[in-house]
């Protein structure tokens, strides 16, 4: 299993979704993926608005098991799509 929290914290400026999604896809894809794709990603991370206070929610409070938990949901969904599109595949 993938510990997809410890994974994205090595990027700079986690909290900002975009920042983030920007870097996951410059590493993990060597073709960038179309802005519609990115957009779709950016949606599921971020749809509510909120990653940002998320993702410091869980920092301040890491054993807490919801902030865990909704945080890991989150980037599961964007790297099981990532992981299955033709851009991440090339490589």
């Amino acid at each position: 299993m993938i510990d997809f929290v410890n994974f994205v914290s090595k990027f700079p400026s986690v909290e900002n979704s975009k920042k983030l999604l920007a870097g996951i896809l410059d590493l993990l894809c060597i073709i960038q993926p179309g802005a519609s794709k990115t957009v779709y990603l950016e949606s599921l991370l971020d749809g509510d608005g909120k990653w940002n206070e998320l993702w410091k929610q869980y920092q301040a409070h890491p054993n807490n098991e919801d902030f865990k938990m909704m945080v890991i949901n989150r980037l599961r969904k964007i790297f099981d799509i990532i992981f299955i599109m033709p851009e991440y595949q090339v490589m």
